[in-house]
């Protein structure tokens, strides 16, 4: 499945996609999965869990989702 998906194009697919994999524990699949969906909550959310609570790095976290939500804001999808 996952060879197939950069040929995917609806959102909804990879929704269904990040949700099995977040339910695995393979939260950087989920992400990248949540991001071609375009379910930017979703990354945002996952992007802490994964530097927060997997790696236990707090300040990156913080960082990177700051670094997002700049880069959705610039371009006008919040």
């Amino acid at each position: 499945m996952s060879e197939m998906l950069p040929h995917v194009t609806a959102p909804k697919i990879h929704s269904q996609y990040a949700r099995a994999r977040e339910a695995e524990g393979r939260y950087k699949d989920a992400v990248v999965a949540y991001e071609n969906a375009k379910d930017w909550d979703s990354v945002i959310r996952y992007t802490v869990i994964v530097y927060h609570f997997v790696y236990n790095e707090e300040q990156a976290a913080v960082k990177q989702c700051r670094f997002l939500l700049h880069c959705l804001a610039y371009q006008n999808l919040l």
